[in-house]
């Protein structure tokens, strides 16, 4: 099983699709939402040559059975559909940067073709513009106090909402 992925045009800060070697993790189940008995239960899949990929066997209730792909990026150790993410607070490097970028896809689909994902992104989108003009030398650095930084997901739900009381 493999899957094609895209990502909504404005949904990524500055990036528009998946690098190689970007990981996701995915969900399977034929009842529409992620429950204890999946067909695939957080399985790791691995961006490479245009698809998503896994060495993992997913065995189908049939070979034309249509069974709900739920997909998370970045892949994390997540058990249930229910999960927190934090946001890295210091996103200067680019790994730091690109694994705060919570995004989720869900499609239907079967082992007879390619599934198509199309992932967007769940948190909200802060992009500043600075200029080094008039700065002194040295590195500056911008601070962002009392951000909502955790959010409580719930992927069955498709709903994800800030953890009160957790703040930068």
């Amino acid at each position: 099983m493999s899957f094609s992925a895209r990502v909504q045009a404005t949904s990524r800060a500055t990036d528009l699709q998946f690098e190689e070697g970007d990981k996701i993790s995915v969900f399977a189940s034929d009842t529409g939402y992620i429950e204890e008995n999946n067909f695939a239960q957080n399985i790791r899949y691995t961006y490479d040559n245009d698809l998503f990929t896994t060495n993992f066997y997913l065995t189908y209730p049939s070979a034309t059975q249509d069974l709900t792909f739920f997909a998370v990026y970045p892949y994390g150790n997540y058990t249930t559909p229910e999960f927190e993410f934090a946001v890295k607070k210091d996103q200067r490097s680019y790994d730091d940067y690109t694994s705060s970028d919570l995004m989720t896809a869900s499609a239907v689909g079967n082992n007879a073709k390619v599934v198509d994902l199309l992932f967007s992104h769940r948190l909200a989108k802060l992009v500043i513009n600075t200029s080094s003009e008039g700065m002194p030398a040295g590195e500056q650095k911008l601070v962002i106090k009392n951000a909502k930084y955790i959010a409580a997901a719930d992927l069955s739900a498709n709903s994800f909402n800030n953890v009160e009381g957790k703040y930068a």
